[in-house]
């Protein structure tokens, strides 16, 4: 009776399985248009006013082009009329659109669209860099419009404008193959390019990814890629033999690994270079392309000043890497490496009350629920109530607050607390209510009602009784989740569980142990609290991957040279503003200076960088006017924008500086960091955040 309810939910057998082998069974941020989820963000976009609005998140620094060479070859669209300039970016964006890195490709095309706004393939190239944006999209279509007259990329223009216009009314794949059709069909008018037919295999591979179908004709797919990258410039295709066959062979796409990271060694390709191996249960192959993953950077991040999404990619590495050690069987590294990634910089939104806008998605809950989940499934049920406890009481917005008091439940069911479960399901029902209630946050609502229906009916599995919802028990792992199913009596269903989960990530120690325990004695093997074995890699993850800040020598109003030397023993956050002329800026410093004694308080000195030139910093906030020009931070003169442009607080493409904030430890390592054309102006919420970092950081100030 018991498994037949347990039959009723599916779901049972694959949601905590699912989250516990994520490296493997779900794509990573660079390669977000494999995920058919990733789509759907297409609707938080409208279209932008003008440039600046559309390259609000960047990029902002200017690409490292290589000598095309042979590549050229491969390029989708004639290009004619273009200079060998403009030409090599061209074909370094299509590189990096092959490679699904379409934060690099942006860069390359925005670059050739600065050279040349004449250009039809670069504003092309910039609408397929978004693709999973099309108001975007339009955007840059619109502005090639008029170079485009006449010209070849025309029918291409004419393809994805239809593609991005339909995009509410259309099934994704079936777009997909649609705009795959039309540029084959578009080539058989004409001399066909290699370039073209690759891009066309391209969204026939990304239908296939989104829709969970096998591709057909692969074998003959495959056979047209291998002929092509033998070719002069062929290379540039070769992450698509990779791809190919991730999902249906891993062992074909594993075998043509090391001719990827030969070729191309960028941390992207270290990345795709990994998943074919943790399909084909080689947990060793893939850790060690995921160390090589998180710690290397692209050649346009020299200065590691990372912009959100660069960010975002090294979180999912270090995430595959940790999730990856623990697979492996080294519980201790990749709790470790879990850790770590919490020392990434929190940055939610605000609405115009200037409240906490969660993102349960944001790199920062993420961490949460990854360190959260290996807590658990090590068995360390102490450490996670201790450790929900003290962010529960940091927590600085709701959605923030339901994670903690979510997962403080499920580490009270788990460790048989009884009293502490009845004291926290009223706290945990009661912030679940306000999320739905507040407006700004009612789109989580449908999280909120599955997280206490999932910690409901957790704490009832571990009394042995299965709820109906126990498939809302979000974030457990299987390995967690099979012991307590087989005690009550579901033993079927414990071991499919498991089975899934393994089928899920090949050769995973800990769930091969806890099947093996289930089938042999009858009962799963739970988790012993921080089983480990000897530790042979994490030492990427649990080494501190903060860039040091670059120099900063600068004038004060009286003409003396302040140089950031003085401050290293001691946190400072440096504040990057375009003047006194700004009145952005001018809120943004008068917001800060109410909060000047709690930041020293902290132990945290403040340091103002100015576009004035040192004759009018004294004039910076109105001169003797009632705003008092004697602010409590020290303000330095870049009017050359030398050091805004070494700190990476310049647009390269539109030639203009932008605001910059960064916290420093004592070292002078880059702790936070917010590069934009508009002010940080959230000064509380920051000393917080600069409170949590030092300390996690072991910095000062704490």
């Amino acid at each position: 009776m018991l498994f037949a309810r347990l039959k009723l939910t599916p779901a049972i057998l694959c949601w905590g399985a699912g989250l516990l082998v994520s490296p493997a069974a779900e794509p990573p941020p660079a390669w977000r248009c494999l995920s058919a989820m990733a789509w759907q963000r297409e609707q938080e976009f409208q279209k932008p006013a003008n440039e600046e609005q559309a390259f609000r998140n960047g990029p902002f620094d200017l690409p490292v082009i290589p000598d095309p060479g042979p590549r050229a070859a491969f390029l989708p669209w004639a290009a004619s009329g273009v200079s060998a300039e403009v030409k090599a970016r061209l074909v370094e964006g299509v590189r990096h659109l092959h490679a699904l890195d379409d934060t690099a490709a942006e860069r390359c095309f925005r670059d050739a669209a600065r050279l040349d706004a004449k250009c039809a393939a670069a504003w092309l190239g910039l609408a397929i860099a978004n693709e999973k944006l099309p108001s975007r999209a339009l955007y840059f279509l619109e502005q090639g419009a008029a170079a485009v007259e006449g010209s070849p990329e025309a029918a291409w223009y004419d393809l994805y404008r239809a593609f991005f216009q339909t995009v509410q009314s259309r099934d994704l794949s079936d777009r997909l193959l649609t705009l795959a059709d039309g540029i084959e069909a578009t080539q058989q008018k004409g001399k066909a390019l290699p370039g073209a037919l690759a891009m066309a295999l391209r969204y026939r591979m990304l239908a296939s990814y989104v829709s969970g179908l096998p591709m057909k004709n692969v074998e003959s797919a495959d056979a047209q890629l291998l002929t092509w990258t033998k070719q002069p410039g062929g290379d540039i295709l070769l992450p698509y033999t990779v791809l190919l066959w991730t999902k249906t062979d891993p062992a074909r796409a594993s075998a043509r690994v090391e001719a990827l990271v030969q070729k191309w060694p960028q941390p992207a390709m270290q990345r795709l270079a990994a998943d074919p191996l943790l399909a084909a249960g080689n947990l060793r192959g893939a850790m060690s392309h995921l160390e090589v993953a998180y710690q290397a950077k692209e050649p346009y991040e020299a200065l590691a000043l990372e912009t959100p999404s660069q960010l975002q990619q090294r979180w999912d590495r270090g995430a595959a890497l940790a999730w990856t050690l623990y697979h492996a069987g080294e519980c201790v590294p990749a709790l470790d490496a879990a850790t770590r990634l919490l020392n990434q910089a929190r940055k939610p939104g605000f609405t115009g009350l200037e409240a906490v806008d969660d993102d349960p998605s944001g790199i920062y809950l993420e961490g949460v629920k990854l360190r959260a989940q290996l807590l658990m499934a090590t068995g360390d049920w102490a450490g996670l109530a201790a450790w929900m406890q003290e962010i529960t009481i940091q927590s600085d917005g709701l959605v923030q607050k339901l994670h903690s008091q979510y997962f403080s439940m499920l580490a009270a069911a788990g460790s048989g607390q009884r009293e502490a479960l009845v004291k926290l399901r009223p706290s945990l029902k009661q912030t679940a209510d306000l999320v739905q209630a507040t407006p700004y946050l009612n789109r989580h609502g449908p999280l909120a009602i599955r997280m206490v229906r999932g910690a409901d009916a957790f704490a009832d599995l571990c009394q042995g009784r299965v709820s109906p919802f126990l498939k809302d028990a979000v974030d457990v792992p299987a390995v967690v989740l099979a012991p307590k199913v087989a005690a009550a009596g579901a033993k079927d269903g414990a071991i499919a569980m498991l089975e899934e989960a393994l089928g899920k990530q090949p050769g995973s120690k800990p769930v091969l142990a806890a099947l093996e325990s289930l089938k042999t004695s009858g009962a799963a093997q739970t988790p012993a609290e921080r089983v480990d074995a000897p530790a042979t890699a994490g030492s990427a993850v649990t080494a501190t991957l903060a860039p040091m800040a670059p120099a900063l020598s600068l004038p004060d109003k009286n003409g003396s040279v302040v140089d950031l030397t003085a401050y290293r023993g001691r946190p400072v956050l440096v504040i990057f503003f375009l003047g006194g002329g700004c009145p952005h800026c001018v809120e943004q410093l008068q917001k800060f200076r109410p909060h000047v004694p709690s930041y020293h308080l902290a132990g945290i000195s403040l340091l103002t960088v100015s576009t004035d030139p040192v004759a009018d910093l004294a004039l910076t906030l109105g001169g003797k006017s009632e705003l008092d020009p004697d602010l409590p931070f020290q303000i330095l003169s870049d009017s050359g924008l030398s050091t805004f442009k070494a700190w990476k607080c310049h647009d390269d493409f539109l030639n203009k500086p932008m605001h910059g904030t960064f916290l420093l430890d004592g070292e002078g390592r880059v702790l936070w960091s917010d590069i934009s054309h508009d002010p940080y102006v959230q000064a509380g919420y920051l000393l917080g955040e600069c409170r949590r970092l030092l300390k996690v950081g072991g910095g000062q100030g704490s």
